[in-house]
């Protein structure tokens, strides 16, 4: 005799447990649904529902695993997770493990007729949708025999048997290369991250099913959060199946999380049924005199600070009906200081320059085109002497500057472009200024980056042009 079996280790996966028997019943199996339940964590409600969906509950307490060996992998908290080798140890010619989180759409009775070409060291499962060359161990079909059990539970009990640290990771180790590889159709397990868009509008029909792998279950939420209304299947199923009052308390089952023990601690002096001992007056000190104990703290350290300048309350005010006159500043070094004031504009020696005529004094006047004919702007500062050099100057200067190195240097319409380790490029600008300083200038028009101002009348190549030309002549 042959069986459909599940695994079940909590209420958080009621739900998916009791659909999948009432759906496989709805579809027409003849076998018998077996669970393996953890009775510990579950509720008397939940357990009186599970005994009318399936036909048998396999107990799979602590006691059951440490009886049957399981103890020997050294870590009890993989207990659970590796409680679904104890199928290998049942009396069933064939089983068919679904997970819980697992919907049929189709009968799949005639899976039993592929594993009896099996043997017991086979499985049969369906590729892994993330690592196809490994079966996913959601749906899996295997031949229980007890040496096979034995050997798996040998298997486990070694040094890291499993390569995820879960149930699916120890049967590819034990049945690498010994697996028959069941159509993907029979394990179909779309994810938010992963779908095969194309495949799932061909193949969508032919799906035999749909298993529900990931964090978010269908029945976490009813929002369809899926592109083929994959958790729409499941609630067609749910639907219906119970009264109003079971239907809440499937759903609202607590989750693992709620089996935590968390301990309470609570403060002394809030849980005190009896008074305090009163304290010794020794126990109080007396504060010290004033001026016993020495300073400490900046502010501690007062030190009398007497006033350094003192001002005339009187300027300024009137006294004895006469208002006192304001000193008036004097007027020996007023020569001197305009002197000094004028250091660097005269011609040698500090000695001072020409007066120029104030701004407002001066006389503005426009003159024709041909009195300053003489004037080129493009001419070099030599010639110019305006205290600053030209756009293309400037230009002119930089390029034949790194040119002159080994930085890269590209001239374009809007300037001149280098590149290079910064302090190298950096020593190049130093160069740079010191050269236009050299030369008289006292306003660069330029930094780091240079530009050209635009012209209207100038092409991007007329400007290329112009800097060639100057550097053709330095």
């Amino acid at each position: 005799m042959s069986a459909i079996a599940t695994l079940l280790t909590s209420e958080s996966y009621l739900p998916g447990a009791l659909t999948l028997a009432h759906t496989l019943r709805t579809l027409g199996t003849h076998h018998p649904l077996v669970v393996l339940l953890d009775e510990t964590q579950v509720s008397v409600r939940s357990n009186q529902l599970l005994e009318a969906a399936y036909d048998r509950i396999i107990p799979i307490s602590d006691q059951l695993v440490t009886s049957s060996g399981i103890d020997r992998l050294g870590r009890p908290e993989l207990a659970v997770t590796f409680s679904k080798l104890l199928l290998w140890n049942e009396s069933y010619h064939q089983i068919l493990y679904l997970d819980c989180d697992v919907l049929p759409l189709t009968n799949v009775d005639h899976l039993f007729d592929v594993g009896a070409a099996l043997t017991p060291r086979q499985i049969a499962a369906s590729p892994d949708s993330g690592w196809p060359d490994i079966f996913n161990s959601g749906v899996i079909l295997i031949k229980p025999d007890p040496q096979v059990y034995s050997d798996l539970v040998q298997f486990a009990s070694g040094s890291d048997p499993s390569f995820d640290g879960a149930d699916q990771g120890l049967l590819n180790e034990f049945f690498a290369g010994n697996w028959h590889r069941l159509p993907f159709l029979y394990n179909v397990t779309p994810t938010e991250s992963y779908q095969y868009v194309p495949a799932f509008h061909r193949f969508f029909n032919d799906i035999k099913i749909l298993h529900y792998i990931g964090q978010i279950k269908p029945w976490h939420t009813k929002t369809n959060i899926d592109h083929f209304r994959f958790h729409h299947l499941w609630w067609d199923r749910f639907s219906g199946l119970f009264d109003e009052e079971t239907t809440a308390h499937i759903l609202g089952a607590t989750g693992e999380a709620s089996r935590l023990q968390i301990p309470h601690y609570s403060n002394t002096w809030d849980s005190a049924t009896t008074e305090s001992p009163p304290v010794s007056s020794s126990a109080y000190a007396e504060p010290a005199p004033a001026g016993s104990l020495p300073a400490v703290f900046p502010w501690e350290q007062r030190q009398p600070a007497n006033p350094t300048r003192v001002f005339d309350a009187g300027w300024g005010r009137e006294s004895e009906g006469q208002v006192q006159p304001k000193p008036k500043p004097s007027t020996d070094n007023i020569d001197t200081s305009m002197q000094a004031m004028k250091v660097g504009t005269g011609k040698t020696e500090g000695k001072p320059g020409p007066a120029k005529p104030s701004g407002l004094k001066k006389k503005y006047e426009f003159s024709s085109r041909n009195e300053s004919s003489d004037f080129n702007p493009e001419e070099s500062l030599e010639r110019i002497g305006t205290g600053k050099a030209s756009v293309s100057d400037e230009i002119a200067l930089i390029t034949q500057l790194a040119r002159q190195s080994h930085l890269e240097c590209t001239l374009h319409s809007a300037g001149t472009t280098i590149e290079g380790p910064w302090d190298e490029v950096t020593d190049l600008i130093g160069q740079f200024h010191a050269k236009l300083h050299d030369s008289g200038v006292v306003r660069v028009q330029s930094d780091i980056r240079i530009g050209t101002r635009s012209d209207k009348h100038q092409t991007p190549a007329d400007k290329i042009r112009v800097v060639e030309e100057k550097l053709a002549h330095k």
